[in-house]
Formats: structure tokens, sequence, C-alpha cells
């Protein structure tokens, strides 16, 4: 058998259940491990308490959120709250959803027994989130001693649907840092996959494919082929986000927002011909390649249909006189999308950014909002619920902490909601789409 289609068994695996008091190995090096930036290795005791979230939060939830990716440090809980034990077995953790009606940003509370603020490695993560299902990395350092470099790095998948919330530990077979998850519907007890990607050094583009099945609780691992690869994009692939697109392939998307997505059938991800298909996105010549790709870019599934976003920075210079030139820069979009069985992109609308209306409709936004040619805008964010909807940051400047959040209606190009953002620290790229929203209990504790 070729080593490509190898596989690789890992039930050997430990498995450690929420209520279990086995242990797990403490890491000495975190660098090795851990991918955080340095911006999520801050000493988080240092940062604020979470955003303020309002009464209208707490009624009908929303059909989707933007959740903030990195946690918040807080002992306060409501009926979202779920508990497990850490891999040590020796304290409690407990994962608590604060949601909020986008354009604000929903979020999410950790507390552990025992553990102060500062012996978090980094910043608690969202991993990924797919139904009522969110992955989560938490990284502490169990030692009272600040300077200690040995920490521990836990994986939980929290459930909002069942009579209660439920967090389960997860042992994993190598640190992830792009996974996806896909709810296996029809089962009896909510089973659900968990897959991860990474490139391998020297291996002509193959990847190597980890796979959870919560069915048999184990992980599986093979090297797969990419069908037709683009040797050049393949080379620089790095993933910037993950799709669950589902079906009857249960497929999934691992997507370089730079350069084109890599599908798998993760129902079919053990057949002997399966392989990886890579779809490159919509070509951009404008757009410099420069930077984080979420800044002016982003993907998802929207009723059924993969939406791509992007955003430049265009300049336009007029020649008044011999001597003078008036440079006119504006934000211009452009939105696509593609159907199965996920082929071909056809482009469905344009936006120049500064055409937006900002009336007095919106009287809480500041003077320099109501020319949006001017905004520092980044950060987009395709709504998962209403059509045609792109969330989008706005700033002053670039380096500013606080915020607005735009809903903007790209078709009919209007300004639909704004609200203001201030996550109380510094931050980078912030939030992704859920729709656990749907499935989270009322919020029994305002913030």
């Amino acid at each position: 058998m070729e080593e490509e289609d190898s596989r690789i068994d890992l039930s050997s695996l430990t498995v450690i259940d929420a209520d279990a008091d086995e242990t797990t190995t403490e890491h000495d090096s975190a660098d090795e491990y851990d991918t955080s930036t340095d911006e999520d290795k801050y000493d988080i005791s240092s940062y604020a308490s979470p955003p303020i979230h309002f009464a209208e939060d707490l009624a009908s939830p929303p059909e989707s959120i933007l959740l903030d990716i990195r946690g918040y440090i807080d002992v306060r809980t409501n009926a979202t709250t779920a508990n497990a034990c850490l891999s040590t077995g020796r304290r409690a953790i407990r994962v608590t959803f604060w949601a909020a009606r986008p354009p604000r940003v929903s979020c999410f509370t950790i507390h552990c027994d025992g553990v102060k603020p500062n012996q978090f490695r980094s910043f608690p993560m969202v991993l990924a989130a797919a139904d009522d299902l969110v992955l989560l990395r938490v990284a502490i350092n169990p030692s009272q001693n600040p300077i200690s470099t040995r920490f521990i790095i836990d994986y939980y998948i929290y459930q909002a649907a069942g009579a209660t919330p439920t967090l389960r530990l997860l042992t994993v077979p190598c640190h992830l840092s792009y996974a996806g998850i896909l709810r296996l519907h029809g089962g009896d007890d909510g089973e659900f996959l968990v897959a991860s990607i990474e490139a391998v050094e020297g291996a002509n583009g193959k990847q190597f494919h980890h796979l959870f099945d919560s069915r048999t609780w184990t992980w599986t691992s093979r090297l797969m082929r990419v069908d037709k690869p683009d040797m050049c994009a393949l080379a620089g692939f790095r993933p910037t986000k993950v799709l669950t697109i589902g079906g009857e392939r249960g497929s999934m998307a691992w997507v370089d927002l730079w350069h084109g997505m890599l599908f798998c059938d993760l129902l079919a991800v053990h057949d002997d011909d399966a392989m990886l298909h890579y779809i490159p996105l919509p070509s951009s010549p404008s757009t410099k390649r420069e930077g984080s790709p979420s800044d002016v870019r982003d993907i998802a599934v929207v009723h059924g249909r993969i939406k791509f976003f992007d955003m430049r920075f265009n300049v336009k210079q007029h020649t008044i006189t011999s001597t003078t030139t008036l440079v006119t820069r504006y934000w211009k979009a452009t939105t696509w999308e593609m159907t199965d069985p996920w082929h071909n992109w056809r482009k469905d609308c344009g936006l120049d950014i500064f055409k937006v209306p900002v009336d007095k409709t919106h009287p809480e936004l500041p003077p320099w909002l109501h020319d949006m040619g001017k905004l520092h805008g980044d950060q987009p964010a395709l709504s998962l619920h209403e059509e045609d909807v792109v969330y989008i940051m706005a700033k002053a400047k670039g380096s500013d902490r606080r915020a607005w959040m735009l809903a903007v209606d790209v078709r009919k190009k209007t300004l639909r909601e704004v609200a203001a953002f201030d996550a109380g620290r510094a931050y980078n790229f912030t939030y992704l789409q859920s729709r656990i929203s749907n499935y989270l209990r009322n919020q029994s504790s305002p913030m």
C-alpha cells in the first residue's frame, strides 16, 4: 500500500473523560506546541472585564452571532454554563457563553477553580463552531510560580443542545490550530466529527488529515493527496478559516483566503480513492496580498451557498491643474458565490463603500464615520442569516482599540445597523460566525 493511503490507528491514545482522574503530560516548551500569537500570550489578568450585554440580548436569540474567539476570565455564570475537569483531574473548569445580537459581538468566559488569571498561558480560544458544538482550547500553567515554563493544553467540546449544556475533554493527536466540526444528523446521541489538516514538508502538496469520531471517541490519521494540485498555490497554502459545508458527503473546506480552498468529503475519507480537492478563490489582481487576509476577506456558507467577500483600498487621482492633483481614497468591495458541486464562482454584486449613505437614523455614530470613505475598515464577516449583509469593523485609525461594528447591506448599499465595540484589550482578528445562538438557553444573569 502506498504511503499516502496508509492509515494510522490512534485508538491507543488515552482518552480522558471529563469526570476521570487521569493526567496528561505537561509540556516544557510552550512554543513547540502553542501557535498563539504574542498578543495571545500577554498577561490576560491585565485586561478588562467582558463587554456589557443588553436586555434585548436576554430575549429571543438571534439566528447567528459574531463570537469573539478569545475568552475572558470571569466567575459569573448563566444558563449556558457547562462544567468539566482539567486533564489533571484536580480542578474544575466552567465555560459560559454570552450571546449578543449582531452587529454586537458575543463572547464566552472561563473560570477554573484555584487557577489565577496569570496562570493562563494564553487567552482561551474558540477553534471551531458548528450547530450546537464549539471546540475550545485552554492553556494553563499549573504551577503557582509565574515564571514556570511548564503548562497544560486542554481541548474541550462544548455542546449546547440536550437536557443541559455539556463540556467534554478531548484528547488530540497533535496541536490543533485550524479544525472544523461536522454534526452527524440522524444519530441518537448527537454524534459528530472533528477534522484537521496539516501540511507535510516535502510531500508534494500532500496533507496529513486527522479525523475524530465521537461514536468511537478515537482519532485516525492518513496522508491524503490533492487532485490536480496547483503546486504554486499549495506551496504557500496557510489555512485561515474552516468551512463546514455538510450535505450527503459531509463536506468540509480549509480556506487560505489569499489562495483557495481544500475540500474534503469526511463521510468518504476512509475510501481508498479519497482525495482533497483544490478550488482557487476568485482572482482579484488589485488586492495586495500583505498582512492578514482576514482583514479584507471573508468566506462563509450562507443558505446552502458558499459566499466570498473581498474588499480592497482603491486610490483615484484627479488632475486639477498642472501642479495640483486631487487624491481620492476609498474602499471597494465585491461578493462572489458558488453552489454545489462547488466548481465555479459567480460574481454577485459590488459596492463602493464611500457611497453608502450615513444619515441621522444613526445619531450614535461619531462624526468621522459620517464619511464612509475615510474609515479604516477591516475584519469583514458575512452574516449567516441576513442575506447580503456583511459586518465590518470600522476605526478612525488602524491602531485604535475602540471600534464600531457596521452591518452593511452590500446589494442595497445601505447601512443597516451599528454597534460600539471595545474588547477591553488589544486584539487582531477577533470573531467568527456561529449558529450556536439557536441552541443556547436564555441567559439568566446579565453581565
